[in-house]
């Protein structure tokens, strides 16, 4: 089993001691810290920049020059349970008279069944971090398309208070449905935005006949499994 680092990519055939791999499932657990404590988050500011002339510039109504900095704020516990969504979107570039356009189908908890893609079903309180909370089986001689991006959401993050400043663990990992033997994992509470809300964890792609992971751990803001689809259909080169 190889532990991936961010960016990371390997090729799954030859990470696994099976003769042929076909069928694949991607597990993703995660901890959520306890509901009884606040959290902390570290956010980053702008202000004006220090200096006399820079106050009189303000003073008279002119743009003034700015500074960055940070600050550490608490982050109120929800009253609400953390629901956490996994879900994937296969990606298809086709070519058309007005130039390239990207096709894309989500599986997620609400719409559980894609070609040669299953949901395992939507898990609402999470786990320990240390195993499964939710999967998606995947047979790569039925799939029809070349990119499969997998991700993860907190539902209704929003207007529930919530982000990933409470989440203490989170991982994906892969391994042979058929004998169970896990081929990868990739670890990723280390690379978490606090105030995200949405996460693409990793890619399976395509490569000649070959299919190939790619550890990712790109935050995002999204509380729909409609909006994360959105900001990876419109990033969709920018992991390759």
């Amino acid at each position: 089993m190889i532990n991936l680092q961010k960016n990371q990519v390997i090729d799954l055939a030859k990470s696994d001691d099976s003769n042929k791999l076909e069928d694949i499932t991607v597990g993703m657990g995660w901890l959520i810290a306890s509901q009884s404590k606040n959290a902390t988050s570290t956010i980053t500011k702008s202000r004006p920049a220090p200096g006399f002339m820079n106050k009189l510039r303000g003073w008279f109504g002119l743009e003034q020059t700015m500074e960055t900095y940070t600050e550490t704020v608490t982050v109120e516990k929800s009253q609400f349970e953390y629901d956490l969504d996994a879900s994937c979107v296969e990606l298809k570039e086709n070519g058309t008279l007005f130039g390239s356009c990207m096709e894309y189908s989500t599986v997620y908890f609400g719409r559980k069944n894609g070609t040669g893609i299953t949901h395992g079903g939507d898990c609402l309180v999470g786990g320990d971090g240390d195993s499964d909370d939710e999967t998606i089986k995947i047979n790569l001689n039925v799939v029809n398309a070349p990119r499969i991006v997998v991700f993860m959401n907190i539902y209704k993050a929003s207007s529930r208070r919530q982000s990933f400043a409470n989440l203490d663990k989170a991982y994906i990992r892969i391994y042979n449905t058929k004998n169970g033997k896990e081929i990868c994992r990739y670890n990723i509470a280390d690379d978490l935005d606090q105030t995200a809300t949405a996460l693409v964890l990793g890619e399976l792609y395509k490569s000649g006949s070959e299919w190939k992971f790619k550890a990712i751990g790109q935050c995002m803001k999204a509380d729909y499994v409609s909006d994360a689809v959105s900001y990876i259909v419109k990033s969709n080169k920018k992991w390759k």
